[in-house]
């Protein structure tokens, strides 16, 4: 599972470079999602962190805010996208990470079913190059199981994330 980031690691600096390939060590990894997962508690009153299911409408009720225009109300206040997934590294941290902030909250609650209809649900991921696509699949159905779900699927997709043309906004000069 770890072959990929050691190859990354000895990989023609140019070449790999070119692809964008770079390998994101495990204590950064581990650092930014932990932060993102504080800040949900500290700023948003998200006990579970990542791992909390409240909607938009309860988060921006709470904390006296609008939701943004566009927003449904009653989706998950808590996404997570990747767009460069690489080997899922992020992805298995978030899940390891999630884990973690549900238990703190709910102890003898039923972490399989929290993660099955709650955490994987709001996490999509991307990634252009077969070979880490088919290892972060590998890498989260073995945490996946793990966590005694094996039947749950989660949303990465082999694409290229800049490849689709982004929505421009226009603006038309303002008459007197």
């Amino acid at each position: 599972i770890h072959f990929y980031e050691e190859f990354l690691k000895r990989y023609d600096r140019k070449m790999r470079a070119d692809a964008g390939a770079f390998y994101t060590p495990q204590p950064v990894v581990e650092f930014m999602v932990r932060s993102v997962d504080e800040l949900l508690r500290s700023r948003f009153g998200l006990e579970m962190g990542i791992a909390d299911p409240a909607s938009w409408i309860e988060v921006a009720t709470r904390n006296g805010f609008e939701i943004p225009g566009g927003v449904d109300p009653t989706r998950p206040f808590v996404s997570m996208v990747d767009p460069a997934t690489g080997t899922g590294t992020f992805l298995v941290e978030w899940l390891r990470r999630a884990r973690r902030s549900y238990e703190a909250v709910q102890a003898t609650g039923d972490w399989p079913g929290h993660l099955r209809d709650h955490v994987l649900p709001s996490m999509h991921a991307f990634e252009l190059m077969l070979g880490p696509y088919a290892i972060a699949h590998l890498k989260v159905a073995l945490e996946l199981h793990d966590e005694g779900v094996d039947n749950s699927e989660m949303c990465i997709l082999l694409t290229d994330t800049l490849d689709h043309a982004a929505h421009e906004l226009k603006f038309e000069a303002m008459r007197d």
